[in-house]
């Protein structure tokens, strides 16, 4: 049974103000009850993707410290995180700044 429709992302981007990969970090509320900050959105060989919060573990490999549980979540939250990366970044292009300048 998904949930995924009834799910409200309260997303928040903090373009980088440094040039590389990561374009911005975020923050999201879902619901109103449960909060994820340091989202990256990252700019890949395949294009933008969302990173979730990561721990370097003792063996040196790093792993999601949170995560969606089902593809249908981690659709809807990488839909909401890029969504509002995009129009955050029109707004900044609009007002004549790029990603790494600050606002």
């Amino acid at each position: 049974m998904s949930q995924i429709s009834t799910t409200n992302f309260e997303v928040r981007i903090y373009p980088s103000r440094t040039e590389g990969a990561v374009k911005a970090t975020a923050s999201v509320t879902i619901n109103g009850f449960f909060a994820v900050n340091n989202i990256r959105v990252v700019d890949g060989s395949k294009g933008l993707f969302v990173a979730m919060p990561q721990l370097k573990g003792r063996n040196g490999e790093y792993k999601d410290i949170c995560f969606p549980c089902t593809k249908d979540a981690k659709a809807a939250m990488d839909q909401a995180v890029l969504s509002a990366f995009e129009q955050t970044m029109a707004q900044r292009s609009g007002q004549g700044q790029g990603y790494g300048q600050s606002m």
